[in-house]
């Protein structure tokens, strides 16, 4: 009898969980998302989304600012062996503003500043609008609660500029990144340079669904996946030739 009264407890848990409403902001995304009519949107733990990595025939998800993504099409990018598969199956809104893809792989970013902030707001206007991934939901951490409710610290980033931040990398004093110096010549062609720091290659969203090459300074002489080296630039100097930005668009993600 307790077993029988357990398992109906369960399934009457398990139907509340799944006919729960949609949060309000995607229900009128749902189009957008890709989702089909009367699908209702996922609201994930971490946990779930973790299984979401290309290892357990589930798909490929990822997330940004706590809405998830569908990112399967892109198996070459997010799949075993891609580049940023470090992001399937987890949000890791701070790597893609920081470049940290090791340490950073989370969706902590309370301590950022507001230019951080408008980073981690472009890349998640790249996805948006992209029609390659689609929307499927939300992940219950820093940005949704467990009803798939924005949280205060989402509520205050949308205020920021009204969620929309400009292009270009992080432009803080404080912080480990800054902007290269560039210049371009006819018999060197682009070359870039720190004043302090040393230079080194990031990605970030350029128009409609391509990436494009950016240069920062960093303090520190690491060459991490997020922060590379330009072509033929050792990783000591702080001024060298960067070929990748005579043609910055350097294909989709």
């Amino acid at each position: 009898m307790l077993l029988l009264v357990g398992l109906l407890l369960a399934a009457g848990l398990l139907i509340f969980y799944h006919r729960r409403p949609a949060p309000a902001s995607l229900e009128h995304r749902g189009e957008r998302a890709g989702l089909d009519a009367g699908q209702a949107p996922l609201l994930l733990n971490r946990e779930e989304l973790s299984k979401y990595d290309g290892k357990h025939g589930l798909g490929l998800f990822m997330a940004v600012m706590g809405e998830v993504y569908d990112v399967s099409a892109g198996k070459r990018h997010y799949g075993l062996g891609g580049g940023y598969h470090s992001l399937a199956g987890k949000d890791a809104s701070r790597s893609l503003a920081t470049g940290n893809f090791v340490e950073d792989l989370h969706d902590d970013i309370h301590d950022f500043s507001n230019e951080q902030i408008k980073a981690v707001l472009k890349w998640r206007d790249f996805y948006h609008k992209s029609t390659k991934y689609h929307l499927v939901g939300h992940v219950v951490g820093a940005f949704y609660d467990a009803d798939g409710r924005p949280t205060p610290l989402l509520l205050r980033i949308e205020a920021l500029d009204g969620g929309r931040g400009p292009r270009g990398v992080v432009q803080d004093p404080t912080q480990d990144l800054q902007p290269c110096n560039s210049g371009w010549s006819q018999a060197a062609g682009t070359e870039v340079w720190c004043d302090t720091g040393y230079p080194r290659k990031v990605m970030t969203p350029g128009p409609g669904e391509e990436l494009r090459a950016d240069c920062v300074c960093q303090r520190g002489t690491a060459v991490t996946r997020g922060r590379r080296l330009f072509t033929g630039c050792l990783g000591t100097e702080q001024r060298c030739r960067a070929p990748e930005l005579d043609d910055a668009d350097d294909g989709d993600l």
